[in-house]
Order: structure tokens, then sequence, then C-alpha cells
């Protein structure tokens, strides 16, 4: 074989392969697979970052709505690595619901029961207070879970179906 006809199989080789990066990246270059792979290793950092946060905040530590932040920013990662639009649809439900879920807790504080002097007069005043903000964050974290779960589940469903 020449070196021309190397050449020219060369080059045939790579014009087909440009064409078919050029194919993919028009329609998206990303099979639902690799979308959800790299939404996948971003999530995995959204449930390690959710239950630290969710045990610090119990610990009367932070605002629940800081303590997601971090987990809010690798889901907006995942977006921005996605580029498949049945997968970045369906992870945008997420990211919706997961901002909701932010915006819902916002303000909100876990009061720490070592901060009440059991002999102060108004201990129970604000054991109370601790109890009322205790149900808020609860109520709020449960009318979320709902929706939260049901965004979740149809990301899977898209993922387990590509």
């Amino acid at each position: 074989m020449t070196n021309m006809t190397r050449i020219r199989r060369t080059s045939a080789l790579l014009a087909a392969t440009a064409l078919a990066f050029t194919l993919a990246s028009c329609s998206g270059g990303q099979s639902v697979q690799e979308a959800c792979q790299a939404a996948n290793d971003a999530i995995s950092e959204v449930n390690s970052n959710t239950n630290t946060a969710i045990r610090d905040a119990l610990d009367g530590n932070a605002d629940y709505a800081e303590l997601f932040t971090p987990a809010q920013e690798a889901i907006a990662k995942a977006k921005d690595d996605v580029k498949n639009e049945e997968v970045s649809a369906a992870l945008s439900k997420v990211s919706d619901e997961f901002d909701g879920l932010v915006a819902d807790l916002d303000g909100l504080e876990m009061p720490n029961p070592d901060d009440i002097d059991p002999t102060a007069p108004d201990a129970m005043e604000k054991l109370d207070e601790m109890q009322a903000q205790a149900t808020e964050i609860s109520d709020k974290l449960q009318a979320r879970a709902g929706s939260l779960n049901d965004a979740a589940q149809e990301y899977n469903s898209v993922c387990q179906a590509g």
C-alpha cells in the first residue's frame, strides 16, 4: 500500500469521524446513558451533601437553606453537563423542586435546646417556640418531599428507559 493510499484512507476515516461528530453535536451529542451518567455523578454528590446538611441542621449548626446550597450547586453543575434534551428536562424538574425546597427553608434554623436555661422563667416559652420551629421545618420538608420524589422518579424512569 502506497503512502498516497494510506493518506486517502486516513483522510476518509477522519472525514467520516468529523461528520459523525458534527451530526452528534447537532443532536446534542449525548446519549441518554451518557447524560444520565454525567448527572448521576453530580447527584451522588447531592445525596452526600444533603445527608450532611440534614445532620448539621438537626444539630442546630446552621440555617437549613444555607446547608443545602452545595447540593443545589451540584445539581446546577449536572444541568450544565447534561446536553441530552430528554434527560435535561427530567433533571430540570428535580432542580426546580430542589430550588423550591431551599426557598421553603430559607431563614429557618433548628433551635439548639442547649441554648435554653431550664431554670429561666421563660424556659417553657422558649421550648414551645423551639417545638413550633421544628414543626414548621418538618411540615415544609414533608410538603416538598412528595413533589421532589416524583421528579426524581421521573428522572430515574428516563435514565432506565435510555
